[in-house]
């Protein structure tokens, strides 16, 4: 296995060297101990660097980069099949680092950013080699956006889509990418902060006070521009702690590349500026070349702290060590406000006015209260922090998923934004389960787990029971995990599932767990909010992705074609097996009767025989009004995946903890992926819920029924191409021409079904 990272270096900026070290180390801790690192570096690293960390360095400079790599990606991805051609290429050893690579990680720090010139173009080059080879490409946490100027829009909007995921450092740069219509994101606190410390947070223990200082090149050229003085508004506001009581201080380049270097990731020169400039008895300046624990543990041991670079304030929080920063981006709001310290974020504007120096003083005086709010706080974020090195690792062990397509960004985008917070992919470890289950077997897992712990009393599910000759849909409450087990299996047919749960509800005592369909649970919702009584036995609702709901008639008419009656049924699965599975029937003989899936009952309620009539006029395939809602992952690369696997959508607070229970779960094997992966397996549901739904309601006057759309969206050509297939079928399979539709084989039929799913991709 090998990694490829990209945007981070051991030398110079020593916040970059710290997101490298730490996504090295942790990354080791949760992978086989034979994976290969490689870390394309703009710099020449000093000998031993790489070999000290076990990672191997390939010198990449940026000029190099920008030109002659995407090049060699181009001719590598035309002819990589011709072996000569191939290994001529290949003698790039960047080239070699990116296509044998299984994941490329992009580290950079910040990207995407309106106004930052040549540097945009780098931040592409960056990601379109991997791009371009199909290696599966992560963006870990940093700060991007705004993306109000044209040609980063266009960049970013051609390039994101195409990440695996993205995980942003906070709610400010999640709002960007969400504006951007991107949905395949996660949120991640610096990877700087999964670097080990080397001190104890707050154990500075100093007879004087010390204060630190990490002055930063990139916010003196900032405040150039802008007219602001940046070294003198340090100055005026360090220099009246030298009487405050005994004081050091300690001016500290936390990006450093020597003396004979001018570069915008060097602090030496601004730090020295600083350091001759200001007017202290006992002051300190550290420009050593220092490995990035090694800084850590000098800014750990100050009492106060002043922060223009990045990293070096998540130093100070790391530590527990009060910090003042003056920035240039949203992204150092972003990380203070995380331990609500973001009233101590002063931009670059305010460094020039009078009250920056009282600022700083205040900090002082206040400083047990901000380090109790820091400490209060850092577990947390370093627990975030994690979660991008999880996805990173899982993805690599559990065998991946594909990348989103534009379209399904766009869909998630315009119909799904903010409405749900987590997904999670996965399948039941149990092997029973798996073979009976339509899916892979989370939800049964779920609940079973739930009445394990006592967090609920039983679950309110749907069955399929035989009555008097027979079969009848119904439903049940299931009291214990085994009994839970035993009903576990999708139902398709559709009958009064709320009447039976309201009953169960108001005659037994709660919390019960429920599941159900997505108009049945929006009912539900509203009934709820009425009783608090039955609310207070309403345990987690669960949702289940819905194509749309079929009337009993169907299956006693497939059971006549098939020829088994019903009075002989001992038991029942609409579905079992892998992928679409069959329909499997067993006898009072002891015999089973099976038929594919796919060409028996699938293939007519694909084609809308005998649908409920309120499904052509519904917009809910998640089921929004559940905690949490389960569906089919129908992506091409599961197809041959030896496990069916369901995905999960969290949706309320409550259903978010029921996301990390099947993440913690034992009895599963489940990894978070980006949101937008839900939407992509099943792109053709949702735009039969949308775009085709519209379509249906202009064409209900052609077939004589009433539909109504809750979706303001305008349909195309094919929309209403899919729409009149849609309200066609099921009029043929009500009317006069019933018998002969089921007649008829299933590959006249099938070409049909497949011409009105072909209508529904957009």
């Amino acid at each position: 296995m090998k990694i490829t990272i990209i945007g981070a270096t051991y030398t110079g900026n020593r916040g970059a060297a710290a997101m490298l070290v730490a996504t090295v180390e942790r990354l080791r801790e949760k992978l086989p101990g034979d994976t290969l690192f490689h870390v394309l570096s703009v710099y020449r690293e000093k000998p031993g660097t790489a070999e000290a960390r076990g990672v191997e360095i390939v010198h990449l400079p940026a000029l190099k980069l920008l030109t002659v790599i995407p090049l060699l990606c181009v001719f590598y991805r035309l002819f990589r099949w011709f072996a000569p051609v191939r290994n001529l290429l290949l003698r790039s050893s960047a080239l070699e680092s990116i296509a044998g690579a299984d994941a490329y990680l992009d580290l950079s720090g910040i990207s995407f950013v309106d106004g930052r010139g040549i540097t945009l173009l780098y931040n592409a080059c960056c990601l379109l080699p991997a791009l371009l080879l199909g290696v599966p490409v992560f963006k870990m946490s940093q700060a991007m956006g705004p993306f109000s100027r044209r040609l980063n829009r266009w960049a970013a909007g051609l390039l994101l889509p195409r990440v695996r995921m993205i995980f942003s450092r906070g709610s400010r740069t999640t709002e960007h990418l969400r504006e951007l219509g991107l949905c395949n994101l996660g949120e991640a606190a610096d990877l700087a902060f999964l670097l080990k410390s080397g001190t104890e947070p707050g154990a500075a223990g100093n007879e004087a006070l010390v204060v630190g200082v990490a002055p930063s090149q990139v916010l003196l050229d900032h405040c150039e521009k802008e007219g602001v003085d940046y070294i003198g508004a340090l100055t005026r506001a360090l220099e009246p702690l030298a009487s405050y009581g005994k004081t050091r201080l300690v001016v500290i380049a936390h990006s450093n590349l020597g003396e004979g270097v001018r570069s915008r990731n060097n602090d030496f020169h601004v730090c020295s500026d600083l350091f001759n400039r200001i007017r202290f008895p006992d002051k300190q300046l550290v420009i050593n070349d220092l490995t990035p624990e090694e800084l850590r543990e000098v800014i750990g041991r100050c009492d106060v702290f002043v922060a223009s670079r990045f990293h070096s304030m998540i130093s100070a929080l790391c530590e527990g060590v009060p910090v003042l920063v003056t920035s240039w981006s949203h992204k150092y709001r972003e990380v203070m406000d995380r331990f609500e310290c973001g009233a101590w974020v002063v931009g670059s504007s305010e460094l020039d006015v009078e009250e920056f120096p009282g600022k700083l003083l205040r900090l002082v005086q206040e400083k047990d209260e901000v380090q109790e709010r820091i400490n209060r706080n850092i577990a947390g974020v370093i627990e975030s922090a994690g979660r991008q090195i999880d996805a990173v690792a899982e993805y690599l062990t559990r065998g991946g998923f594909p990348a989103c397509s534009r379209t399904a960004h766009r869909l998630c985008d315009r119909f799904y934004r903010n409405a749900f917070t987590r997904c999670v992919m996965g399948h039941s470890l149990d092997e029973g389960l798996q073979n009976v289950c339509a899916s892979g077997g989370l939800v049964t897992a779920l609940l079973a787990e739930r009445l394990s712990r006592g967090e609920s009393s039983g679950a309110i599910v749907a069955e399929v029971r035989y009555e008097n000759g027979f079969l009848v849909p119904s439903t049940f409450l299931a009291r214990s995990p085994d009994e839970l087990r035993r009903k576990a299996g999708s139902v398709y047919t559709d009958f009064d599932h709320l009447a039976g749960i309201l009953g169960i509800l108001e005659s037994s005592s709660g919390p019960l767990d429920i599941v159900a369909l997505p108009c049945q649970l929006t009912r539900l919702r509203k009934v709820l909010e009425k009783s608090p009584e039955l609310s207070s036995r309403a345990g987690l609702l669960l949702g289940l992705w819905c194509g749309h709901a079929t009337g009993p008639s169907l299956l006693r008419t497939l059971l006549r074609k098939w020829k088994v009656p019903e009075s002989s049924i001992t038991g029942f699965r609409y579905r079992t097996g892998i992928w679409r599975g069959r329909t499997r029937i067993s006898l009072n003989d002891g015999s089973v009767v099976e038929r594919s899936f796919a060409r028996g009952y699938g293939l007519y309620q694909n084609m809308y025989a005998d649908s409920a009539l309120r499904c052509f006029s519904c917009g809910d395939h998640f089921a929004e009004s559940a905690d949490i809602s389960f569906g089919d992952c129908w992506i091409g690369s599961e197809k041959g995946a030896g496990h069916k696997k369901t995905m999960a959508l969290s949706i309320t607070s409550k259903g978010n903890e029921a996301m990390g229970q099947l993440l913690d779960s034992t009895s599963v094997e489940s990894f978070e992926v980006p949101v937008v992966l839900a939407v992509e397996s099943q792109k053709r549901s949702v735009v039969w819920h949308t775009y085709s739904c519209a379509a249906r309601e202009r064409l209900q006057g052609l077939f004589s029924m009433k539909v109504a759309c809750s979706v303001g969206v305008s349909p195309r050509w094919n929309d209403y191409l899919s729409g009149f297939l849609t309200l066609l079928f099921f009029r043929l399979y009500a009317g006069p021409l019933r018998g002969l539709m089921f007649r008829l084989p299933w590959w006249v039929l099938f070409p049909l079904m497949a011409l009105q799913k072909l209508a529904l991709n957009r």
